[in-house]
């Protein structure tokens, strides 16, 4: 653990930062944490088989997938699947596949077909917002081994805003099933550093900067024509009533098709030509015309410009209320940038 006794002596630089308990929270039914659960030496394997492949860059964060394709733009699952590097099958899944009662399915003896590996990175300052994962995509039980560095880990339930965080350390195998899986969303923030339980630190936590985290995950995915039939309705996009898909936010633009790209060129030439016609005529009208146009211009931009102003004013007011962390981190002795991106820490976008 890394200790910094000048954020200990700020009382509000904890303030808006969950503490991370090393231990899973009873509150959350179906979530457990198996440590150590590969060797330092594996670890390292792991690590260099990882960064040996391709990344994807889709979304924010590099990603790889293996067995059957997550599609983030649309939440679903492709049919053709990639082999799994030998490494990730000899060190997680044969060794997941031998213990049963860590998962609802085993994830070998031929299944291999209906399996869900995605590989994240996770630099310092980069996180992922509250989500569930899809109901619709995949099945009961997930299990995501950290490798390289550790990361607190928030749960939180919108029924009741229950909140929990757990520390994940590296080489720990987190295993998500029933409530844990179908009702608890799950993020990790978009900080430098963590705010850790230490039992025996005398202010019972000690700040924890995060390093290049690496997360394996394997899931598997819901078989054709089976739909979900989780007892969480209300969290479950199968169902009548239940939660919409919600997609990712940070998702480069698909690229249009020419049909639309045809038709929105035709729309902004429209637009043009309305706003000359609108000039053209103004001028015709004379001088006072035209200073009355500017006036109601300028009032119009004022009105936006007060608009625009309130609702960053209150944006800022809501970051600093729920994330003073950033301005303790980032004034640290010896700490360069403590928190990122603190929108997205306060906000999890």
């Amino acid at each position: 653990m890394y200790a910094c006794c000048w954020l200990h002596m700020q009382p509000e630089a904890c303030h808006g930062v969950p503490l991370a308990n090393l231990e899973a929270p009873s509150a959350v039914e179906g979530l457990a944490l198996h440590p150590d659960f590969v060797s330092e030496d594996e670890e390292r394997e792991l690590l260099r088989t990882v960064d040996a492949q391709p990344w994807d860059c889709t979304i924010r964060r590099r990603t790889q997938h293996y067995g059957r394709r997550f599609d983030y733009h649309n939440k679903t699952v492709g049919d053709e699947a990639t082999p799994l590097p030998a490494e990730i099958r000899r060190l997680i899944l044969e060794r997941v596949d031998v213990q049963p009662a860590l998962l609802p399915w085993r994830p070998a003896a031929g299944r291999e077909g209906s399996l869900q590996c995605t590989v994240n990175e996770y630099p310092p300052g980069v996180g992922i917002a509250p989500h569930i994962d899809t109901h619709s995509a995949f099945e009961d039980g997930i299990a995501s081994l950290s490798l390289g560095g550790g990361c607190a880990f928030r749960l939180r339930r919108g029924s009741d805003g229950a909140d929990h965080s757990v520390w994940l350390p590296p080489r720990c195998l987190l295993v998500m099933s029933g409530a844990a899986r179908y009702e608890w969303q799950h993020s990790i923030s978009g900080r430098k550093f963590d705010r850790v339980e230490q039992r025996e630190s005398p202010a019972g936590w000690e700040w924890v900067p995060r390093e290049r985290r690496i997360s394996v995950t394997l899931r598997r995915v819901l078989g054709s024509g089976r739909t979900c039939a989780c007892a969480f309705p209300l969290f479950c996009d199968s169902r009548i009533g239940g939660a919409a898909i919600a997609l990712p936010t940070r998702l480069a633009p698909a690229p249009a098709a020419p049909a639309a790209a045809a038709a929105a060129a035709a729309a902004a030439a429209a637009a043009a030509t309305t706003t000359a016609a609108a000039a053209a005529g103004t001028a015709a009208r004379g001088p006072a015309a035209s200073e009355g146009a500017a006036l109601a211009d300028g009032t119009h931009s004022r009105i936006a410009r007060d608009h625009t102003s309130g609702t960053q004013g209150r944006d800022s007011q809501r970051v600093r209320e729920r994330d003073w962390s950033c301005r303790a981190l980032q004034s640290a002795p010896g700490r360069e940038g403590g928190v990122v991106d603190a929108r997205a820490d306060a906000f999890g976008v």
